[in-house]
């Protein structure tokens, strides 16, 4: 990617009107809770985000954007997200045009999938194990509270965007229950006849059928 695309990326998270005269097809919704779900996570969380194109690797930050960290980013993700839906040409190099953002033909009415990858090791550091991977038992108690944390937030992230189950009875979620909560995954599965295509005929060139898309 050539340094003009990089920064119309950057800049486009701050310019949501570059969006096309378009049907919205859930985009702004989209924009909305990305922006929600920015504001709950650490600053400097690591978000290894992708957006299926029909391809086994789908759309990720290391191949489109390169390694630096910054780009595992929610910042970055709406970015690429905004030039897509802001040129087509654009759009077209990633396999993405006339994709619908809705998520209304998904079983789970969410083109989201996430999940906290944080580990306690990944925040306190893994001098907290033993050298046979035990948990230390002066860690104990931390490490209770930081797994109720952990899945209190995936849940609440889980409400906030869908695209999976949800538990009703986790109990309050404050500032805190997200402060070590630093690793995350996003995917996104937008739909459009040419992904659709793409992924069938990616699943069936390694004799999987056509169907076994993961985007469906």
């Amino acid at each position: 990617m050539n340094d003009k695309d990089q920064k119309l990326i950057w800049e486009a998270y701050d310019q949501p009107d570059n969006i096309t005269e378009e049907v919205d097809d859930g985009k702004d919704k989209l924009i909305d809770q990305l922006k929600q779900l920015n504001d709950l996570i650490p600053k400097d969380a690591v978000v290894s985000w992708s957006i299926s194109d029909g391809s086994f690797s789908s759309i990720r930050p290391e191949s489109l954007l390169g390694d630096s960290p910054e780009n595992k980013s929610i910042k970055a993700l709406i970015g690429v997200l905004m030039k897509v839906w802001s040129d087509p040409e654009y759009a077209n190099e990633l396999g993405l045009v006339n994709a619908d953002w809705s998520g209304k033909d998904s079983y789970a009415g969410s083109i989201f999938w996430t999940a906290n990858d944080t580990h306690y090791h990944d925040i306190y550091g893994k001098d907290t194990h033993d050298e046979f991977q035990r948990l230390k038992p002066e860690h104990k108690e931390q490490y209770t509270q930081f797994l109720d944390n952990k899945h209190k937030a995936d849940n609440y992230v889980s409400q906030l965007v869908g695209g999976r189950p949800v538990n009703n009875k986790m109990g309050e979620v404050t500032p805190e229950t997200f402060k070590d909560q630093k690793y995350w995954r996003i995917s996104l599965s937008p739909k459009s006849e040419e992904i659709t295509k793409k992924g069938d005929a990616t699943y069936d060139a390694v004799g999987y059928g056509k169907g076994r898309y993961m985007g469906d």
